[in-house]
């Protein structure tokens, strides 16, 4: 009688226009312990989880985690493939993914398809034998601790068990609690309520459980590649050395943290000593590391070279873009069509030679170059010019866009 009331207030619910599609059942009013629920669908997109480091294993597993559960063109709905077990016979991927896949096949593909190691022999292997201590996982993978489920990490493969049933999802956000995998299994499929690949939150509101209480996390698994540092400093020593200035193609994905971080280790690499507590930590676990008593006036003034100078300023630049919301791209001044599309005759018949001069130069201008005479005075009025080098080569070869590049050119030719 009591479930009966319960359905009725649902849909109740339902007609009275409260949405209920992401229903949560209250902790203090059902005992989950006498209750199959699933856990609860969150509109959260792997990608967001994606590392900076696009050449990393993390990076490539989360793509293909991302891959299946987007909406793809040939499974109708928005949701991600549908939950199938099936023994993966079709001729190609597509024609398999149109079945469905289940738990531990979504594991399998997103490692594999990365074009990584899954297991010494790239085998599938069900929830059943992935779980113990002997599994084939262990050749790629090192094994978590389960009893210390505050060292989660982004990537852990979590293997659950329940008498002769398992499920088994990749942890996306270890503090929100949240999963990615292919949810569901064929008994409630075929009733219409299975789920597929989505990303969800735990429930019960722990890592030891999935979905019910008899549902016990059993093994963690971490692949060992996700384990090690990501490259994603290692190339800015190049940078420090002299090598090279950075350019928008070294910095246009990369977070503001990561941003914050590069420019910090210019600064750490001559020894500055970090107020800020987070910096600190950070660089102090840095083997080559060396905290001195030198202001970072003095860093970026005497001991920067001409090189780091640059470089600081053209980070600190997209930190500001990222805080502010923009993108670095977001073309300023009076002809910002000259980088966003390439010239025709139209856009400079009539103009004179200096107004030329002056849509070439913005182009520069909008770069950081740092001139001199009556065109430093022209830009300097412009809220927004920012000098910051002469190295007008560079900034062609390394900086411009091709659209760039080829409007210089265009309007050099009727100067």
């Amino acid at each position: 009688m009591l479930r009966y009331i319960f359905l009725c207030f649902i849909l109740f619910l339902s007609n009275a226009g409260i949405a209920t599609e992401s229903f949560v059942i209250d902790d203090d009013l059902l005992d989950y312990r006498k209750t199959v629920s699933k856990g609860r669908t969150v509109d959260v997109p792997v990608s967001r989880y994606y590392p900076a480091n696009r050449n990393s294993a993390l990076y490539k597993v989360l793509k293909q985690a991302q891959i299946l559960t987007a909406n793809v063109s040939f499974v109708s709905g928005n949701d991600g493939i549908p939950y199938k077990q099936h023994d993966w016979s079709q001729s190609s991927d597509r024609a398999n993914l149109r079945k469905g896949i289940d738990c531990s096949r979504a594991i399998w593909f997103a490692f594999t398809r990365a074009g990584l190691s899954y297991n010494n022999s790239n085998s599938y292997l069900t929830t059943a034998g992935m779980w113990r201590k002997t599994s084939n996982m262990k050749h790629n993978f090192n094994s978590c601790s389960i009893n210390k489920l505050d060292d989660l990490r982004l990537g852990d493969v979590l293997i659950y068990r329940s008498g002769s049933a398992g499920h088994t999802v990749m942890v996306l956000d270890p503090k929100k609690e949240l999963a990615w995998g292919s949810h569901g299994w064929d008994q409630i499929t075929k009733r219409g309520i299975g789920t597929g690949v989505e990303v969800q939150k735990v429930l019960p509101a722990d890592w030891k459980h999935w979905d019910k209480y008899n549902m016990k996390l059993k093994a963690c698994w971490r692949y060992q590649d996700f384990s090690k540092k990501p490259p994603i400093l290692t190339a800015l020593v190049d940078y420090l050395a002299g090598k090279r200035y950075l350019n928008n193609s070294d910095l246009e994905d990369k977070t503001r943290y990561i941003l914050w971080i590069m420019r910090n280790e210019m600064f750490a690499r001559h020894g500055y000593r970090f107020g800020n507590n987070k910096l600190s930590d950070y660089f102090r676990r840095q083997s080559w590391y060396k905290a001195k008593n030198i202001s970072s006036r003095t860093i970026f003034r005497y001991r920067f070279s001409k090189l780091e100078r640059a470089n600081v300023k053209f980070i600190a630049k997209y930190e500001k873009a990222k805080i502010a919301g923009n993108s670095i791209h977001q073309p300023v001044g009076d002809y910002p069509e000259t980088s966003t599309r390439r010239l025709t005759y139209s856009d400079i018949r009539g103009k004179s030679k200096q107004e030329l001069r002056i849509m070439r130069n913005e182009i520069y201008a909008r770069h950081g170059y740092t001139f001199k005479g009556n065109l430093l005075a022209h830009f300097r009025r412009n809220s927004w010019y920012n000098p910051t080098t002469r190295a007008s080569a560079n900034l062609y070869n390394n900086h411009f866009s091709q659209i760039e590049r080829d409007n210089v050119n265009f309007i050099k030719q009727y100067e």
